[in-house]
């Protein structure tokens, strides 16, 4: 079964919103010194490159798309 480059798209479009959302009140300072904080942030960002990444092999006119947008 291919892989839907949707489904990429949504998983990091969710992890920027949750990450949008979770650090409005927060600041670099925040992240410097809460561990959970920083390690929520983290995962959610390894969420956003991998879904990334697959995105570049399944689909890569949408990656470069989206590369040239941010």
């Amino acid at each position: 079964m291919p892989h839907d480059p949707n489904k990429y798209v949504h998983d990091m479009l969710d992890s920027a919103r949750f990450l949008q959302k979770f650090s409005e009140e927060k600041s670099l300072q925040n992240l410097q010194k809460d561990r959970g904080f920083r390690s929520a942030v983290e995962r959610e960002l390894q969420i956003i490159g991998e879904a990334f990444s697959a995105l570049e092999r399944i689909a890569p006119g949408i990656a470069e798309y989206i590369g040239e947008c941010i």
